[in-house]
């Protein structure tokens, strides 16, 4: 009688304790329930999630990259990763790992996904490329220079995998012509200074990093100044003849990362998209999480 005392009041134990057992024990998560991503509308200051494949597919279509095969494989990991850099660690937006204006940030296109952005996702889907186990920041530009820029020298801020790289690229060139006055005013020069006073640092690439009118306080980065004058890039170069200004620019973007150019040129090449992602990024590894 005593035994079955004991075995009624365990079994009323367990029945009471059924309601706690999912708060106690917490079912894992479903591995079909997607990776979120927050974006915020830079128009509205919205805030929104969205899965990152979703993320991925949008950037390749709104870029309308020519790219296919292994070169928009290595893209899409590429955005994935930076992406998912930016949702860990939020270096840009508190509330939000990336927004939709491109010129902070990667142009995203919502809805319209082009098929061959849907295959080159699908075909990576899960894949990152990180460094030291964590995501990485694989920046991607457009073209230009015979070596990739730092991240120190644009941004400020040293990842080893950022350090610049030799560049396989075809150089797109553009040229733009300013009389001395309308090129000072562009760059809005502090009044009583001249062309003479306007002193240009590089980078270890040839790309223009600083900008110093001597005499003043006045400073500019080399991605303010590209800004100002309209250039695709910062790698360019100024000169001045007859009281004509003319700026000789190669290439498009920042510099720092992955040159999507680069990649088809390797991809031509017969190189995968793990050896082109390792070419740009030394010391990374692709890996699946």
């Amino acid at each position: 009688m005593k035994n079955f005392s004991l075995y009624l009041f365990a079994l009323l134990l367990c029945v009471a304790l059924v309601p706690l057992a999912p708060k106690a024990f917490p079912p894992p998560e479903d591995p079909k329930t997607p990776e979120l991503l927050h974006l915020l509308n830079s128009a509205t200051g919205e805030v929104t999630a969205l899965p990152l494949e979703d993320y991925v597919i949008g950037v390749l279509t709104a870029k309308c990259y020519p790219e296919e095969g292994e070169a928009l494989k290595a893209m899409a990991v590429a955005i994935r990763s930076s992406a998912r850099y930016c949702e860990v660690y939020r270096p840009v937006h508190r509330d939000a790992a990336v927004c939709d204006d491109p010129s902070c940030c990667a142009a995203f296109a919502g809805s319209g996904f082009s098929q061959k952005a849907v295959e080159a996702a699908a075909e990576t889907a899960g894949l990152l490329l990180t460094y030291e186990g964590a995501p990485a920041a694989a920046l991607t530009f457009d073209s230009g220079g015979a070596y990739t820029a730092s991240s120190l020298s644009v941004y400020g801020v040293a990842l080893p995998y950022l350090a610049g790289v030799e560049n396989v690229t075809e150089n797109r060139v553009t040229e733009k012509r300013w009389s001395e006055r309308d090129f000072l005013s562009a760059l809005n020069a502090p009044e009583g200074v001249g062309l003479r006073d306007l002193f240009l640092a590089s980078d270890v690439s040839g790309r223009v990093c600083d900008a110093v009118f001597r005499g003043t306080d006045r400073r500019m980065s080399g991605e303010a100044l590209a800004e100002a004058l309209s250039l695709p890039s910062c790698f360019f170069t100024l000169e001045v003849q007859n009281g004509t200004v003319t700026a000789r620019c190669e290439g498009a973007g920042h510099g720092v990362g992955m040159s999507r150019n680069g990649a088809s040129l390797l991809a031509e090449s017969g190189k995968t998209f793990r050896e082109i992602l390792a070419f740009y990024f030394p010391g990374t590894e692709v890996r699946h999480i």
